[in-house]
């Protein structure tokens, strides 16, 4: 991906990390699935971007590291092409890495906004996960249930916060990862080469186990 697809993405202000951390010492991210266009974006390069902007921001965040995060995901804007665009292995992918694939624990998740297609699809998905990790998930019916969990100081103004807004959030993000620029290339030049792995090299279906599941989610049921 080159540098001016990259910057057109960020624009879309996906993952956004709020200022500060919680009572709990932790880093609160914003993520917001709904927030492009999937017949303009493709939905695997918007993980990509959304993964690459993590690193940049967390790289050097040691508090993170051992405090943990919390994930807000605000699904306003989502429906049926975001969910119907997303191939259902790249879904596990995501799923194992947001478990495991991170050197910070994720220690809730917030979901906010949630219309009913989204809400099926996070049932679909949330067979995927471990079940510490879906013990650790939250759902809001209003963003006064929210405020009673996460600081308004943190919180956006467009979520009934009194930090910075999206647009501000969005800015910061962006020129942290310019900034990481040559970081960010330098990490995408690392692989594994499982013929040297001593004993069974891994597949994908040790690592994602994404064999039977794969397809999208085109005729997911809403109830």
């Amino acid at each position: 991906m080159g540098e001016k697809a990259a910057t057109s993405y960020l624009q879309k202000r996906l993952n956004l990390y709020l200022p500060g951390y919680d009572h709990k010492g932790r880093k609160i991210i914003l993520v917001r699935p709904g927030a492009y266009d999937p017949s303009e974006f493709d939905p695997i390069l918007v993980q990509k971007v959304g993964f690459m902007t993590n690193v940049a921001m967390m790289k050097d965040d040691e508090q993170a590291m051992i405090s943990g995060i919390v994930i807000i995901f605000d699904a306003t804007g989502m429906g049926i092409s975001h969910i119907s665009a997303m191939p259902m292995s790249t879904t596990k992918k995501m799923n194992r890495y947001w478990q495991d694939g991170q050197p910070f624990m994720p220690k809730q998740f917030h979901q906010v906004n949630f219309p009913p297609i989204a809400l099926s699809f996070f049932n679909t998905v949330s067979q995927f996960m471990k079940e510490k990790i879906r013990q650790r998930i939250v759902f809001h019916q209003d963003l006064e249930s929210l405020h009673k969990e996460v600081p308004k100081y943190m919180l956006p103004k467009e979520l009934g916060g009194d930090g910075p807004t999206i647009q501000q959030l969005t800015k910061e993000a962006k020129e942290k990862v310019l900034e990481s620029r040559d970081f960010l290339i330098q990490e995408e030049k690392y692989k594994s080469i499982e013929s040297k792995r001593p004993g069974k090299p891994k597949t994908s279906e040790d690592l994602f186990g994404i064999v039977g599941v794969d397809g999208s989610f085109r005729r997911l049921n809403i109830d």
